[in-house]
């Protein structure tokens, strides 16, 4: 029943969606153009210190969005990502199956550098992420954009979901 969901995900496209209560929503059509939801709430943490936790960033318009699951263990920060762009008829998500997507090290305070995979493409891309524990954001920029299809925001501000 998982896989079935994940390849409905991926050929009928997700949009996901966060709003003002802390609850995390991911909507997917089934192949009868039913919608099907997968969510949960979360809980704002007073002070981030680390990078652990789930990141989220939404476009202005609403027509994308990404969201970054990251684990800090000690200068090394692993984890997964998935985005929805173009209304969801573009998704490039880690399996949850698989090995992380996302492998960053420690440059300087607060700054990580390393790679994403795309899960769209397997492009691997080089990127930097800034932590600021004073407003509990992150800000995230590609370092390199490989020919390969892939589906990330870049030079973009993303925000504490869960610690």
């Amino acid at each position: 029943m998982k896989k079935i969901i994940i390849i409905l995900v991926i050929f009928l496209g997700a949009v996901l969606t966060i709003n003002s209560t802390n609850h995390f929503s991911k909507y997917s059509l089934n192949k009868k153009g039913e919608k099907n939801e997968i969510s949960f709430n979360f809980q704002q943490s007073s002070s981030q210190e680390t990078m652990s936790g789930t990141w989220y960033w939404k476009s202005t318009n609403a027509d994308s969005d990404t969201i970054l699951y990251l684990t800090q263990n000690g200068n090394t920060v692993t984890g997964k990502h998935c985005s929805s762009f173009m209304g969801g008829s573009k998704l490039d998500c880690a399996d949850i199956d698989t090995e992380d997507s996302i492998t960053l090290d420690l440059v300087s305070e607060n700054v990580y550098e390393g790679i994403i995979k795309s899960g769209f493409s397997e492009a691997v891309i080089s990127v930097r992420i800034t932590l600021n524990p004073n407003d509990e954001t992150i800000f995230f920029s590609q370092l390199s954009q490989p020919n390969e299809e892939y589906y990330l925001p870049n030079n973009v501000t993303l925000t504490l979901a869960q610690p």
